[in-house]
């Protein structure tokens, strides 16, 4: 038998007004009510052991009586979940014991119908579960026994409406949404993931510029992600372009080091130049093309116009692109 430790805050989404600006401090002692819909109520109904095994811990009916499926309905078409600006706070706390009676059957099924192996620790089986995408939280009650059955359900009815979204970040996706689900612990992992990217984008960064040709991949860079206008950014200092790569490291981590270490940097930087100064331009295909003559397809794609440049027999219009370039620089 293992616990599973586990807290999920239910906060509110201010919708950031001039009114609630200026109100702020009623707000903040303002309760609201995330309730059922018509579709949520059908969704947990809709389970045919959920209910009947978690409500009667919440309200002392042991599901026997003739009116069960009355104040079944009754019930959950009733709830209202009272969540202050400060959060709500949801103890999601359970219990997983292999060889409970109520559970053990439902259990051994999962192993059998998941082709699980037997010798599993009860750890990783009760994570395989929670992972399992096939396993609707809805069936979380079947293999957990969940210490605050209340507040279980509570979380079930946040993940089924549409008034709540399941990530901090997808809050601003709707209008409709009033509220968000917080998982601390997936928020630190996430500060860590990113401080972890940002330390290794910075230090490529740091890296770069002390290569002998630093002060070009660096230009470069700013050029192929838009960083800086291409119209700027031949003219700026070098310690100016540093500055603007520091701080898109540091907000775009992921993306900087995908195209810092790009091993055709340098030429598709160049490729992009020739496009800037019109040596090669863009037809109505998005097929790169000789601007003085544009039924000469230098690629379809970038990959492809890449290609083009390392053909050996495109040598002599490589040339010519690259003296034209020279040339509308000066």
């Amino acid at each position: 038998m293992i616990t599973l430790k586990k807290t999920i805050t239910i906060k509110y989404k201010l919708a950031g007004s001039i009114f609630e600006s200026i109100n702020k401090l009623a707000y903040n002692t303002q309760v609201r009510s995330l309730g059922t819909t018509k579709t949520i109520v059908n969704k947990l109904l809709s389970n045919p052991t959920l209910l009947d095994e978690v409500l009667p811990i919440i309200i002392g009916n042991n599901n026997k009586n003739s009116e069960w499926e009355h104040e079944k309905l009754d019930w959950v078409s009733s709830i209202q979940i009272p969540i202050s600006s400060s959060g709500l706070i949801l103890d999601l706390n359970s219990i997983f014991d292999v060889g409970n009676p109520d559970r053990k059957e439902r259990i051994a099924k999962y192993i059998k119908d998941y082709k699980v192996d037997k010798d599993i620790t009860e750890e990783n089986l009760a994570q395989h579960i929670l992972k399992n995408k096939e396993i609707d939280p809805t069936d979380y009650h079947m293999y957990f026994r969940y210490t605050n059955a209340r507040d279980f359900l509570y979380w079930l009815v946040a993940i089924n409406s549409a008034q709540v979204a399941n990530k901090p970040e997808d809050a601003d996706k709707s209008p409709n949404i009033r509220f968000f689900l917080y998982d601390e612990k997936i928020a630190r992992t996430r500060l860590l993931a990113n401080a972890d990217a940002q330390s290794k984008a910075v230090n490529k960064l740091i890296a770069l510029r002390a290569k002998d040709n630093g002060e070009d991949i660096l230009k470069n860079i700013a050029i192929l992600q838009n960083i800086i206008p291409f119209e700027d950014v031949m003219d700026m200092s070098k310690e100016d372009i540093y500055l603007e790569l520091f701080s898109y490291a540091n907000n775009h981590s992921s993306d900087f080091l995908e195209i810092a270490e790009n091993k055709e940097l340098e030429l598709q930087a160049t490729i992009k130049k020739y496009i800037e100064l019109n040596v090669l331009s863009v037809n109505i295909d998005n097929a790169i093309v000789d601007s003085s003559n544009t039924e000469i397809i230098v690629g379809k794609t970038m990959d492809g116009a890449i290609l083009y440049f390392k053909n050996p027999i495109n040598k002599g219009e490589v040339t010519k692109f690259e003296s034209k370039y020279k040339s509308l620089k000066k």
